[in-house]
């Protein structure tokens, strides 16, 4: 009956949950500021839009780098794999 939950649990679970125990959580973190934080820096509503709008091109662009860089790994790889075949 144990067994039987522990393979019922491990159906619907990552390889990294199964290796190392737990779930696992990405590292991201993006730092927009908040409209209280804004009212307490008195800034002007069109320096916090501007402000907020270059922050998230900034996650934007780093996003499509990101995303470039992946694609460029899996062509790497793929070329690898067909060398050896």
């Amino acid at each position: 009956m144990v067994i039987e939950r522990q393979f019922a649990h491990q159906i619907c679970t990552t390889l990294f949950s199964l290796v190392y125990g737990v779930e696992v959580v990405l590292p991201i973190e993006v730092e927009l500021s908040s409209l209280r934080i804004v009212k307490e820096v008195e800034l002007k509503k069109a320096e916090w839009t501007q402000a907020r709008y270059e922050r998230l091109y900034l996650t934007e662009d780093r996003w499509l780098t990101a995303l470039c860089r992946g694609r460029l790994y899996q062509k790497k790889m793929t070329r690898a794999y067909d060398r050896k075949i």
